[in-house]
């Protein structure tokens, strides 16, 4: 229960910043399509939201719990570095010719999205890695 009831509170958490927050990043923007009544509406039921939520797991005596951003991180961190793996030429090719100067282009940029990735993710490991190309967590530790 407390699982669920932790990703409600948390989805309703986002859809309040995704009401108010417009953000702009290199392949997207994102805009806030509510009117300021429509916020002013959802947000008022979110807040009622949260006030049953307190109270219920108040009673049911569900206990708030600390959370370390670490483990969303590296999981964010390991998701993107499959992603970039699967975007070299020799798989994108699967779906279409490339050009040799294109697939070298696909190639320079993925490979330099994975190096910077490979080190965010030696800096969350907390560990420095003997081979740069295996990020620390997926290592068998009992080698």
């Amino acid at each position: 229960m407390r699982t669920t009831l932790l990703s409600f509170e948390k989805s309703l958490r986002l859809i309040s910043r995704l009401l108010v927050e417009d953000e702009s990043g290199i392949l997207y923007s994102r805009t806030s399509a509510f009117s300021p009544a429509e916020i002013q509406t959802l947000n008022e039921k979110i807040a009622a939201a949260f006030e049953v939520l307190q109270k219920f797991t108040s009673v049911l005596e569900i206990e708030s719990r600390t959370e370390d951003p670490l483990k969303t991180i590296q999981a964010q961190l390991s998701l993107s570095w499959v992603g970039l793996e699967d975007c070299h030429a020799k798989q994108v090719r699967s779906y279409g010719k490339l050009n040799d100067a294109t697939a070298d282009t696909i190639d320079q940029g993925i490979e330099q999205l994975i190096q910077t990735l490979l080190e965010l993710m030696q800096i969350t490991s907390g560990s420095q890695l003997d081979d740069p190309s295996i990020p620390a967590y997926f290592e068998n530790d009992d080698e």
